[in-house]
């Protein structure tokens, strides 16, 4: 139905022109929000593994801290074992008292509230 009429107002009135522009136009906001979203990716990827790394690197140092503790207070006590027994209890005593003082609920509390504003702060921008 595309008529001669039609076809020259819409040449008139530079329609088609304006759909050309437009479709490029969308094009490229998608292809933008595509590279944005990869960015965003990569920052939280890049955060987990960092977080990670350095997680591990914390648990290897409280390890050999206490081993090297325990083994210390071995030497001091003139046992092969309590100084074991001694550093087992005080981080069991120390596991009894976040329980019963519910911090893991404050802290997967905190944790939810810093996802939720890093989300809040990628849909601003």
């Amino acid at each position: 139905m595309d008529t001669p009429e039609k076809s020259k107002l819409f040449r008139f009135l530079k329609l088609d022109v304006i759909v050309e522009h437009l479709t490029g136009l969308i094009e490229a906001k998608l292809e933008l929000v595509k590279l944005e979203v990869k960015e965003e990716v990569a920052k939280v990827g890049a955060r987990i593994i960092a977080g990670i790394v350095l997680a591990f690197l914390l648990v290897m140092i409280i390890i050999f801290l206490s081993l090297s503790l325990a083994t210390l207070l071995n030497r001091v006590l003139e046992s092969m074992y309590w100084g074991y027994f001694i550093v087992t209890g005080f981080y069991l005593l120390v596991l009894i008292l976040l329980i019963v003082f519910k911090v893991h609920i404050r802290l997967q509390q905190r944790i939810e509230d810093a996802l939720i504003d890093t989300e809040d702060d990628g849909e601003e921008a």
